[in-house]
């Protein structure tokens, strides 16, 4: 996760020698090429997201435990402490494998499978229901286009990829776009200089793809 003033946050992830989560984080910084730690989470996760606030704290959310349970809990990072801190935890219940995208106003627009779509202020730690949306997805993206629109292409209901693309209109609510040409999940979603996305790779019903889309 990039941290306003260019340094990377890295935190939690899975220890692959031992498989559990970890909660330790580092930070590089690429203007020295070093690495340094920084303050633990206060639980380890991985499978989770992380998103960089207006005010340059980080924002962590769900993902799985040391015992590859979900989580709802979330906390904050602030980099002029290096200390964690708690907030207030997803209400919808656990999850983990979703997306998370920083809103033009300042809040964080989160979904996941087999949760509902929430948006989380940073300024009164609260959440807010969006709407329903009944679809369940994971290893979706989210891009924040340059209108304030929230695209979200593809995903999958586990091994079945879906070619669904969907906007959420933070003054509106979800609408229908064109479909991607080919179903995949997994794959990464680019959002270009010029307003395009470029949505690439990824898996489509269990095989890998090399292809790539413009939306």
């Amino acid at each position: 996760m990039t941290l306003l003033d260019g340094r990377i946050l890295v935190e939690g992830g899975l220890k692959r020698t031992h498989g559990f989560s970890l909660g330790s984080a580092e930070i590089f910084d690429p203007a020295t090429g070093t690495w340094s730690a920084t303050g633990s989470m206060l639980v380890a996760r991985t499978n989770h997201t992380a998103t960089t606030l207006e005010d340059g704290r980080v924002l962590v959310i769900g993902g799985l435990d040391r015992d590859r349970f979900k989580l709802a809990e979330c906390e904050l990072y602030d980099p002029n402490t290096g200390i964690w801190t708690t907030t207030t935890s997803y209400p919808s219940g656990p999850l983990a494998s979703h997306v998370a995208v920083r809103l033009q106003d300042g809040r964080v627009f989160v979904v996941g499978p087999l949760v509902s779509p929430l948006v989380y202020d940073p300024t009164t730690a609260t959440w807010t229901d969006v709407g329903k949306f009944s679809i369940r997805l994971d290893r979706t993206n989210l891009d924040l286009m340059a209108d304030g629109r929230v695209l979200m292409a593809g995903g999958g209901d586990g091994g079945i990829s879906n070619n669904g693309v969907w906007i959420y209109d933070p003054a509106t609510t979800w609408e229908s776009a064109p479909h991607l040409i080919q179903a995949r999940q997994g794959h990464t979603a680019t959002l270009l200089p010029d307003g395009r996305v470029l949505v690439a790779g990824g898996l489509s019903n269990g095989v890998f793809l090399r292809s790539a889309e413009l939306y």
